[in-house]
């Protein structure tokens, strides 16, 4: 995370499980499935924020909907079953562009973005139940 994030940024955010804790790695879903229990929440109550398709498939297969953003070793890769598909997560003065699905209103991902996400998946977890 310091190196991704600088270490000011890192320092905010707890890590809920780490790979090297399960037995498994991704594309396995045996990581989110130890997130998932630790925070107490179904999938449908989250969402993954993935680069890959590996991870994709991981959050895929714990039934987390995942937001991709892609870089150029992962720009041609199956995100078929992704709910957005971005060039980043943007921010104010270099905005996200969208390469699957939209991104109503601001071009960068908010926490409004990631709600509706997880609205939708728990929508089509009511529905299929």
């Amino acid at each position: 995370l310091k190196y991704c994030m600088g270490p000011e940024l890192a320092a905010e955010i707890d890590v809920i499980a780490s790979g090297e804790e399960v037995a498994h790695k991704k594309p396995a879903p045996d990581l989110y499935r130890l997130a998932l229990r630790r925070l107490g929440v179904a999938p449908h109550e989250c969402v993954a924020l993935e680069d890959s398709e590996i991870g994709l498939k991981a959050a895929a297969a714990a039934g987390i909907p995942a937001v991709i953003t892609v870089n150029r070793d992962t720009l041609e890769q199956d995100f078929r079953e992704a709910a957005l598909v971005l060039s980043s997560l943007g921010e104010p003065g270099a905005p996200a562009r969208a390469l699957r699905g939209r991104l109503e209103g601001p071009q960068w991902v908010t926490i409004a973005h990631l709600q509706d996400i997880a609205e939708r998946a728990a929508r089509e977890h009511a529905h299929a139940a």
